[in-house]
């Protein structure tokens, strides 16, 4: 395409996701307004528990309450409110992305990653050993191949650091032998 038929596309595109965010923005910014019964500007407990599925038990709805009462005083302002959408929204948008980097790296297409399968995702040129390293990291039930599950606890480093001796690392096929 040429220059002058870009820029018309991308002001339509770029038009189309200010109004796709816009509108998220007036949904959140709604559905704050119909909880705040009392209309206070600030969401009690009991109001936020309101925004949440009624099949959420008490547990969830307060560790979300806590989440999204970012100062801690026991009630969330519309700009606590819509940085905790946003925060929700940012974690499905990595989730969806990691999802799909995953499936990408998943050759065969088994559900798992090997560590050949594994290898490419570590960036930059890093030595066999860090890419072992990072490979039975993310493998947390040892069975040499990490699962969606692990690679997403992975990804979001929500696996323990576990100390491997070098020897391990360098032995790649498990057969106790370099």
């Amino acid at each position: 395409p040429t220059p002058c038929r870009l820029i018309p596309t991308f002001t339509t595109v770029f038009g189309l996701a200010m109004l796709s965010a816009s509108a998220a923005f007036a949904d959140d910014t709604d559905k704050f307004t119909e909880a705040d019964a009392d209309v206070s500007g600030a969401l009690t407990f009991a109001e936020f528990k309101t925004t949440v599925s009624g099949k959420t038990d008490e547990a969830k709805v307060s560790k979300k309450f806590k989440r999204a009462d970012s100062n801690g005083d026991q009630s969330v302002t519309l700009e606590e409110w819509l940085a905790y959408k946003q925060e929700i929204e940012d974690e499905l948008d990595d989730l969806a992305k990691y999802t799909a980097i995953f499936n990408e790296a998943d050759k065969d297409d088994d559900g798992f990653l090997t560590y050949d399968e594994f290898k490419p995702l570590v960036k930059g040129k890093a030595p066999l050993i860090e890419s072992r390293k990072r490979f039975l990291k993310a493998d947390a039930d040892d069975d040499l191949q990490v699962s969606l599950n692990e690679w997403l606890a992975f990804k979001n480093d929500a696996v323990e650091d576990v100390k491997f001796r070098k020897f391990d690392l360098a032995d790649a096929d498990n057969d106790d032998q370099l």
